[in-house]
């Protein structure tokens, strides 16, 4: 069965960013990585608590506090969230944002090469 992966709003993103980075952390330990310092200490322990509830995150209880570990890989919500924003805004198609971003993009030699590959294996694979 295929796990839900459920959407993640962008203030809770940043959130996720932090703790992708540095597993279990505290919600305080979270708050101090936030690049947003204008976010209060009691907001960010809502939005570690609204993870929680959808199955994002797992949390451990030292003393009176709470360790926060993704039960997610970024990998897999970065690609729900891309192919939701092709779906909505792009009608499904691929091809105009991969064409943009590898034009807008500045790519070193080994990217590019790897692009190729992929592509090269795209190609196979049909």
């Amino acid at each position: 069965m295929e796990q839900k992966i459920p959407k993640i709003p962008t203030a809770e993103w940043e959130v996720m960013e932090v703790l992708w980075r540095r597993p279990g952390l505290t919600g305080s330990e979270v708050h101090a990585q936030l690049p947003r310092r204008d976010r209060k200490l009691k907001t960010v322990n809502t939005l570690l608590a609204r993870l929680v509830e959808r199955g994002v995150l797992e949390t451990e209880r030292i003393g009176k506090a709470f360790r926060y570990t993704p039960l997610l890989e970024r990998e897999t919500c970065v690609r729900k969230e891309s192919a939701g924003f092709v779906r909505r805004i792009l009608n499904g198609q691929w091809s105009p944002l991969v064409l943009q971003l590898v034009e807008d993009a500045d790519l070193s030699p080994s990217e590019i090469e790897e692009l190729e590959k992929l592509l090269e294996q795209k190609r196979i694979r049909r």
